[in-house]
């Protein structure tokens, strides 16, 4: 080896975005576990999975034709004829940003925000994690999300930005923030702004406006697909 060769701890992955392209406009019909397969977050899932363990995720090098691009990893991009020489490995998480926001969505980790949905109040432009994928206590589902996180923490190692579109409500918490109401009215203005006038009403007026069935408060929340879900046991009777 000389100072031009990779080493081997520094393996390649392919990925082929061509048949993920195809298969997002050739199917009409598509089932999450197919849009995962065929995406470019799912392949890279499956490639790293069958390569890299953490520790080997957590590396961080340079070498000499990279232009001075840290990475974990080399990228080969299946049938487009392209050397990885830090390139193709920074577009790499660019588009799988892109999918994880895309419209219509490709895959389900996140969803746009009740703002976003309803363009109104700020930030309108945002995703949040989907709360309702969880559901069914499924672990291959949480794995998504744990991935999602590996992700993020090799673009942090190789200094690549990610182009995620994440409100300050979920940035705070990682950094150790205090979430305020403004946080929550980026991402929700609607609630936000109820959960405001509730702490100003009075006990007659509260029972004047909420009494009758149609405008009835319960401890329910609808999701982006109109979903009632109960925020605690037996919710939508209380």
């Amino acid at each position: 080896e000389d100072e031009f060769s990779y080493p081997q701890q520094c393996p390649f992955i392919e990925i082929d975005r061509r048949s993920a392209k195809k298969f997002q406009e050739g199917n009409e019909h598509k089932t999450d576990s197919d849009n995962l397969r065929y995406s470019i977050f799912g392949q890279m899932i499956s490639a790293l999975q069958r390569l890299l363990d953490d520790k080997r995720l957590r590396q961080s090098t340079v070498f000499v034709m990279d232009a001075g691009q840290k990475r974990a990893f080399r990228v080969k991009l299946k049938g487009e004829g392209v050397d990885d020489h830090g390139g193709p490995y920074s577009q790499l998480f660019i588009d799988i940003c892109n999918e994880l926001q895309a419209s219509p969505p490709i895959l389900p980790l996140l969803i746009p925000t009740p703002n976003n949905s309803a363009q109104q109040g700020k930030d309108q432009e945002k995703f949040m994690l989907n709360p309702y994928l969880t559901e069914a206590s499924s672990e291959t589902r949480l794995d998504l999300f744990r991935f999602l996180g590996r992700i993020m923490g090799i673009a942090i190692r190789s200094n690549i930005p990610l182009p995620l579109d994440l409100p300050s409500l979920f940035w705070k918490p990682i950094v150790g923030d205090k979430v305020s109401k403004v946080d929550i009215e980026g991402v929700d203005f609607a609630t936000a702004k109820l959960m405001a006038d509730l702490t100003k009403i009075s006990k007659e007026d509260f029972e004047s406006l909420y009494s009758s069935e149609d405008k009835r408060l319960y401890f329910t929340v609808y999701s982006h697909k109109d979903v009632e879900h109960e925020l605690i046991p037996n919710g939508k009777n209380i």
